[in-house]
């Protein structure tokens, strides 16, 4: 299982250029500053996805139970929250 740092930091290496998967993506390189914001937004992005599919999950009774879907969404905000931090340090 990645770790929040490891997400943070292929992420930030796809930004920058670092990643085999920038090289697919023809990403250009970016600066620092730059690569960070662009890596928030996606870590944003992916996050709010996941808790709109959990919603959904939810609102057609597949997590039947309230406090299950609640514990799932605050796990997706804690790990987004400490991915984000993760980008932050790098």
């Amino acid at each position: 299982m990645k770790t929040s740092k490891d997400k943070a930091q292929k992420l930030f290496d796809v930004m920058m250029g670092f990643h085999p998967l920038s090289y697919r993506l023809n990403f250009p390189s970016l600066s620092i500053e730059n690569a960070k914001q662009c890596a928030l937004i996606a870590v944003e992005n992916e996050y709010k996805t996941l808790r709109e599919q959990l919603f959904n999950l939810k609102e057609y009774r597949v997590i039947e139970s309230e406090e299950a879907y609640l514990y799932m969404v605050e796990m997706l905000i804690i790990e987004e929250q400490e991915v984000k931090q993760e980008i932050l340090s790098i």
